[in-house]
């Protein structure tokens, strides 16, 4: 059986590295702990999943109050270790954030997805995500 923590220690913060770096490979573990503490400033907080004493998933998450959707738990990062997937563990952070939502009486949750990751997405429409725009981005 697994459990769901927040990281709120350096260590633990540093223990979630492995698998966020394979989400977000251009982040470097020197400074990782320093930009997931300046993270938290504004409101991200770090879910990990243990398994037999490892790391295996992780999510990030912050509150938003948007014009478009409300109040809501943005989901940053949801990433998983190659070896571990399809084992659920995504989809048990989906739910606890979910169950944090209902908890702090907000709209719901939203996230951004890359357009070719078909299999995240089966997981967030199963799970009652609905499509309902596309997210651009220019770069300065």
């Amino acid at each position: 059986m697994y459990s769901i923590q927040t990281a709120t220690t350096d260590a633990q913060i540093l223990a979630c590295w492995s698998a966020m770096h394979h989400l977000r490979p251009k982040l470097v573990k020197e400074t990782f702990v320093a930009q997931i503490r300046a993270m938290q400033q504004q409101s991200y907080e770090l879910l990990y999943v243990l398994d037999d004493q490892q790391v295996v998933a992780v999510a990030g998450f912050r509150y938003l109050h948007q014009l478009f959707a409300g109040r809501v738990l943005y989901i940053d990062d949801l990433a998983t270790l190659p070896a571990a997937q399809h084992q659920g563990y995504a989809s048990g952070l989906l739910d606890y954030i979910h169950k944090q939502a209902q908890e702090r009486h907000l709209d719901g949750v939203a996230l951004d997805s890359g357009l070719d990751n078909e299999v995240a997405h089966r997981l967030y429409q199963h799970k009652g995500f609905m499509k309902v725009a596309f997210h651009f981005i220019q770069r300065a």
